[in-house]
This record gives C-alpha cells, sequence and structure tokens, in this order.
C-alpha cells in the first residue's frame, strides 16, 4: 500500500512540475489535427503521435 501511495505522489508531482512549465510556451499542431482518436490503456492518449511545435 505505501508504494501505491508513493507512486501516486510521484506522479502528482510531476504533474505539478511540468505544467508550469508548458503554460509558458504557445503550442500548436503541426498537422491539422480533424478527429483525435484516443486509445485507453493505463492512461489516455492518441491512438497515433500528434506533432507540436513551440
Amino acid at each position: 500500500i505505501f508504494i501505491i501511495a508513493g507512486q501516486r505522489f510521484a506522479m502528482l508531482e510531476m504533474k505539478a512540475i511540468i505544467a508550469p512549465l508548458v503554460h509558458n510556451f504557445y503550442l500548436e499542431p503541426v498537422d491539422y489535427l480533424k478527429d483525435v482518436q484516443m486509445k485507453a490503456n493505463i492512461i489516455l492518449r492518441p491512438s497515433y503521435p500528434v506533432h507540436i511545435k513551440f
């Protein structure tokens, strides 16, 4: 049970560090995104790579 709590805390900590960094940039897709199909696994992600530039 301690491993699960530590893992959740680590994920929360990573989000807290990454969110302000990403907030300082303007992100836009390289290709036109009509309908992005999402793939549900352990995490939710697009079924194909989405390229962005910043």
